[in-house]
């Protein structure tokens, strides 16, 4: 049963095509946000920001990981961003097609009745994430709930199968496609 509350962001499980395959952008040198594995992100002028938690907010994807030389001339691959100044030839790898299905743990329990149901992520910014892991912390939040036809940020589109993982768990791993994405028109729920 999922009785423990361990976020690990929108991992990318599913296309319909078999393979999720990552776009490269870059991030603003200046950009003084820490960015970790499968936060939600959106290109705003050309470059890759965190997608603030709320109903409204549209993103393109999530975070995969980054390649930059540091300021001493290195080459470093993480699976984060942490913020730095100095950094150059910084790229970054993002999801960024609509139609896949990420799977992500909820903030609390969930019935079959949320599959076609509409929610946001849980808080999104600098220190949503584990420095260590470099893996984000953003989950389903349950009391963001809409009411079609209004939209929000993520669709629920199944249970992610698992002997320990059930509806009505005190904090599921649900699978969602993005509802108000960048590159398309607000998916309204069932």
């Amino acid at each position: 049963m999922s009785t423990t509350s361990a976020p690990f962001g929108l991992q990318p499980s599913f296309h319909p095509s078999g393979e999720v395959r990552p776009a490269a952008g870059s991030v603003s040198v200046d950009y003084t946000t820490n960015i970790f594995q499968y936060a939600p992100v959106a290109l705003v002028d050309g470059l890759l920001n965190l997608s603030a938690a709320g109903s409204t907010n549209r993103a393109i994807g999530v975070f995969l990981g980054v390649r930059y030389v540091d300021v001493n001339g290195r080459p470093v691959f993480s699976n984060k961003w942490v913020a730095q100044a100095g950094a150059t030839e910084i790229v970054a790898w993002y999801t960024s097609d609509q139609l896949i299905e990420y799977q992500v743990q909820a903030n609390a329990t969930l019935t079959v009745e949320a599959v076609g149901e509409q929610y946001p992520w849980t808080v999104n910014n600098t220190t949503s994430g584990n420095l260590t892991t470099g893996l984000s912390n953003v989950a389903l939040d349950v009391s963001g709930v809409v009411t079609p036809p209004t939209t929000s940020q993520m669709r629920i589109t199944g249970l992610t199968e698992s002997p320990t993982n059930a509806w009505g768990d005190a904090f599921p791993v649900v699978t969602v496609q993005l509802s108000q994405h960048q590159n398309t028109a607000d998916i309204a729920g069932y």
